[in-house]
């Protein structure tokens, strides 16, 4: 970040650069709004801390592509202090998803979508996020925001692209929400193993009723367009589902999916353990909530801006946990909890005195 707003500061200028990345920051560790963040750091020290609107005014200062480098330097680092732990050896898991931060205001800028009613809301700014979903590994590599009207296809590909960059990429696990004939050629173009939910459409319901008393099922199956110039042949696998009992709901008791992997009985339990992975970027999404920073804003730069800094921060939590000798375990007992980490950086920016930029 500093890099692409130095040079939007005078040298007389009476607040420095590292003043607005700290302000930032700690905003982000008291998981508040801006003003009353920025106020307690002024308390504590002093009028270096530069004012809300200042801070706000700063950052409005970069656009979108800026913060896309700015996220990508910081993964490239990121990945490169974690390989030198060991970690990312090799292809990885990768679980794409269209994540929405509802959006409240009454002025609705573009890049705003309608989304289905969520926390009393229809609305929401929309981001395609790309996190590996091995455990002990799980960083967030890229994201896009999905502004309305968009082609979700051409941003997977835009997205895979900057994901490609980072590691190798063993398969792309997706939700049902990536289903459709132009997505499965995007990932067939891009010569990249895809494993998606199937829809349950009278077609699929069928073939699940001519499977009952079968272990597995593995047939071709043709997916087409809408409007009917498209189509694609893919497999569909009919399996128990991967979900422990308790958690399933009567009518998922099977495991319907398509992939364009080459699906065989003996390699069936892997690809479904593997798609079972998916489920642990959750966690992923509750820590980057640990450091969301709160707006009312309809200043789209900033709403970007809220959401990267929150990955990133989830990232370098991450990293911290990996850099410590902390090694995955069941339960996910992390040797630093987000709270902590929280707590330091808090500690940190409030007691430590920074160089001048």
């Amino acid at each position: 970040m500093n890099g692409h707003l130095k040079d939007k500061f005078a040298p007389n200028s009476v607040h420095s650069l590292t003043s607005i990345v700290d302000a930032t920051v700690f905003t982000a560790t008291q998981r508040s709004y801006t003003e009353g963040s920025v106020a307690k750091l002024r308390r504590k020290k002093g009028n270096k801390t530069p004012s809300p609107d200042i801070v706000f005014r700063r950052l409005q200062e970069l656009n979108l592509d800026q913060l896309l480098t700015i996220f990508d330097a910081f993964v490239v680092h990121t990945l490169y202090r974690a390989k030198r732990k060991g970690i990312l050896d090799g292809p990885v898991l990768i679980a794409l998803d269209c994540t929405d931060v509802p959006y409240y205001g009454k002025n609705r800028p573009p890049e705003v979508r309608g989304t289905k009613e969520k926390r009393g809301t229809n609305f929401a700014f929309q981001y395609l996020v790309a996190d590996i979903i091995v455990a002990g590994e799980r960083f967030t590599l890229a994201i896009l925001p999905v502004p309305s009207l968009s082609h979700l296809p051409t941003l997977v590909r835009k997205l895979l692209d900057r994901v490609k960059t980072h590691v190798q990429v063993e398969a792309v696990m997706a939700d049902r929400g990536f289903f459709g004939t132009e997505m499965i050629l995007e990932f067939m173009s891009q010569k990249i193993i895809f494993e998606m939910p199937a829809p349950r459409n009278n077609l699929v319901q069928k073939h699940i009723t001519a499977s009952q008393g079968l272990r597995y099922n593995i047939l071709d199956f043709q997916v087409n367009s809408t409007n009917g110039r498209k189509s694609v042949v893919t497999t569909l696998v009919i399996a128990p589902s991967p979900r422990k009992k308790k958690e399933l709901v009567e009518r998922d008791k099977e495991f319907v999916f398509l992939t364009n992997g080459q699906v065989t009985e003996e390699k069936i339990q892997y690809y479904i353990s593997r798609y079972d992975c998916r489920w642990g970027i959750e966690t992923g999404f509750r820590v980057r909530n640990e450091f969301w920073i709160k707006t009312n804003t309809d200043k789209v730069t900033l709403r970007y801006l809220f959401f990267f800094l929150a990955a990133m921060m989830y990232d370098y939590w991450l990293l911290a946990n990996i850099l410590s000798g902390w090694k995955p375990n069941p339960h996910y007992d992390y040797e630093i909890l987000a709270r902590e980490f929280r707590e330091g950086l808090e500690n940190m920016i409030l007691t430590v005195e920074r160089l001048p930029d």
